[in-house]
């Protein structure tokens, strides 16, 4: 080689060197470990507690280590000849290992019968143990499938249960041949228990949910019991689904009355009345107010009692579409021929049926039916109802957020809906890249959103010093409220939701990685006597799960999950007695099991016994199979609801082993 080429060479590798960026998340990269660089936070900072911590120098995706390969040898093939560019595409993506975003999902099924849980659904979080990210308890498998070869009773229990036999079918009760008015005045119970029902939706449900005007709807409703009352059978199906919506709060089992009809059973037929009438009745106009105000009491009344949950996510976007196509998406000129009540009207309803929506979508881990840029109404009036009337013609003036009305909540809520929109899109999206400045953007907008929110005169909370410990306090709180609910007799232990069940997976949680930390001198629960009183609330829960379970015969799944989480960190909190805590489980889910089918098989007996003697099972007589099956001291335990774990076509699957 001559001296020329020499120089030539030296030239081209002159100028500044780049230094090759690190292959690790931050914390990874400083402790000098390796790092198996998943999303949204690496396996080892799971497993040490450091989750939040966990990121990367740069905003892309760090790619795994097949992904590069492809990605070079895709580059290789089109800098040479280019020939069969769509072959080696397939092959890149067939290389290409599945993203780690959709570890987070759960799909059942096959062919024809498929579901589909996305992102936020709320438990994904526990039921998949064994993600490699974002695992909140690695070794919840393990000890799952330890506890159901010690119990075989399990599995068989649930296929007994989960049996189609078992599927009880509630027949809509409405006539087709005009007698409906009939049919449905029939329905109502005495209006001693209808009065309790009405006020309770009203207190509970209409704060957030704006779906009726109540000063209108109270005065129809006090003219229904007077002999001269013009009978209007839309009236009677919304007044029906208020009834059904409020009976989920009504800690009494039976209606008072001559015959002391179960409650959950005079629901069914409510809920199956006004679904006939949407369906049949001649007297309906489809997509008018009274119409479209049904079909929102319709899906409130199922989601408060938990019926065909799992279609939820379908018909709030049936709603959604059906508002659309009446043109409630829309803010009307100033020369539609609507009055300003039924223009306020039709904006709670919208706003309504989008909280209804979203709040589905995020439960069912799902992208909410329609986005920001869909609609444009105005937002509703900070107003009470009374200060607005059908045969009004000018805007009120509104009130200031600071002070409160009858809107108060929808009004605000309303101030974040399209923030909210976004996460959930976000959140639940199909979209494989994860940008991070957008993550940082809307929080700042939900962080704004919060800080916007009035006081009322409320106390300011106090700052807290360590974040963990501000964040299970809030789910100690969640549950402690709760359990005060239950005790003044205001909500029964059945009413349990969602948000309850979360609380004590997540105090489980926090108690789970402080009990596999390396460092326990900093973390929660080091302190000797700390997990205590919060397992205690945790029991509780468990133990108000059992309640609903055996009386409204659903969430066992939900039971499954927390009974065999709490085994789990017991074991870990006091390891010289985990054969008990792992035995314990296994008694309570074959118990509570147990109790259910008994429950079942009861309401059968009843059933068939009613038809050939017309008289009723009562209260006394359910509770007697209880104490039969059910050994002392075995309620010892406690819940929340909404799992489904041994139902096989929901989500057992991901228990077994």
């Amino acid at each position: 080689m001559d001296d020329t080429d020499k120089e030539a060479r030296r030239r081209a590798r002159q100028g500044p060197k780049r230094r090759r960026p690190p292959l690790a998340c931050t914390v990874c990269y400083r402790r000098k470990l390796k790092c198996g660089r998943e999303l949204p936070a690496c396996s080892r900072c799971v497993k040490s507690g450091q989750a939040d911590a966990c990121t990367y120098r740069n905003t892309q995706v760090p790619l795994q280590p097949g992904v590069v390969k492809s990605a070079e040898q895709l580059r290789h093939r089109e800098a040479g000849t280019h020939s069969g560019p769509l072959r080696a595409l397939e092959q890149t993506r067939a290389q290409r290992p599945t993203a780690t975003r959709g570890e987070m999902t759960h799909f059942k099924g096959a062919d024809t019968l498929t579901k589909f849980y996305g992102f936020s659904y709320h438990l994904n979080f526990y039921q998949q143990a064994w993600s490699p990210w974002m695992t909140k308890f690695p070794e919840l498998r393990p000890f799952i499938v330890q506890v159901k070869d010690k119990n075989p009773a399990i599995n068989r229990l649930r296929d007994e249960i989960y049996s189609r036999a078992n599927r009880r079918d509630y027949s809509p009760s409405l006539t087709r041949d005009g007698q409906e008015l009939e049919t449905l005045r029939q329905l109502l119970p005495p209006r001693g228990v209808a009065d309790l029902l009405v006020q309770n939706y009203i207190d509970r449900f209409e704060v957030t949910h704006r779906v009726i005007h109540i000063p209108t709807f109270l005065a129809e409703y006090n003219q229904l019991w007077d002999p001269q009352w013009i009978e209007s059978s839309a009236f009677l199906v919304q007044l029906i689904l208020v009834l059904a919506a409020a009976a989920s709060l009504r800690s009494e089992p039976f209606v008072d009355g001559p015959e002391s009809e179960p409650l959950h059973d005079l629901t069914m037929r409510w809920v199956g009345a006004a679904e006939t009438w949407l369906s049949f009745s001649p007297s309906r106009v489809p997509d008018s107010l009274p119409a479209m105000t049904i079909h929102t009491l319709l899906l409130i009344a199922k989601r408060a009692n938990d019926i065909q949950e799992s279609e939820s996510w379908i018909w709030s976007g049936a709603l959604i579409r059906r508002a659309m196509a009446a043109g409630y998406h829309r803010e009307l000129s100033l020369t539609a021929r609507i009055s300003p009540f039924h223009r306020e009207m039709r904006r709670r309803l919208w706003t309504t049926i989008l909280e209804l929506d979203l709040q589905i979508a995020v439960e069912r881990g799902m992208p909410p039916t329609v986005r920001s840029g869909d609609f444009n109404i105005d937002p509703t009036w900070h107003i009470d109802d009374e200060e607005i009337q059908e045969s009004m013609t000018e805007t009120p003036p509104v009130k200031a957020l600071s002070a409160f009305s009858s809107t108060t909540f929808q009004s605000i809520l309303s101030r974040s809906l399209n923030t909210r929109l976004q996460i959930c899109a976000f959140v639940n999206g199909s979209q494989e890249n994860e940008d991070h400045d957008s993550v940082l953007q809307l929080n700042q907008k939900l962080h704004e959103a919060l800080q916007e929110i009035p006081t009322w005169d409320s106390i300011t909370a106090t700052a807290k010093e360590h974040q963990a410990m501000a964040y299970s306090i809030r789910c100690m709180a969640i549950i402690d409220h709760y359990c005060q609910i239950v005790d003044d007799n205001i909500l029964p232990e059945w009413a349990c939701r969602n948000g309850l069940v979360l609380a004590a997976l997540n105090i489980c949680h926090e108690i789970y990685i402080s009990s596999n930390s390396s460092d326990r001198s900093g973390t929660l629960f080091a302190i000797p006597g700390v997990a205590e009183p919060f397992m205690s609330l945790v029991e509780r829960t468990l133990k108000m799960l059992e309640q609903r379970v055996v009386i409204k015969m659903k969430d066992l799944n939900e039971y499954y999950t927390l009974a065999m989480v709490i085994g789990l960190v017991k074991s870990k909190i006091w390891p010289q007695n985990s054969s008990a805590w792992s035995k314990e489980a296994a008694d309570r889910i074959i118990n509570v099991s147990c109790l259910l089918q008994s429950s079942r098989a009861m309401l059968r007996i009843g059933e068939i016994r009613g038809q050939s003697t017309g008289e009723p099972l009562n209260a006394f007589e359910l509770g007697g199979i209880q104490d039969f099956l059910v050994p002392d001291g075995f309620f010892s335990t406690m819940a929340p609801e909404g799992l489904n774990f041994l139902d096989s076509d929901i989500g057992l699957g991901l228990f077994e082993p």
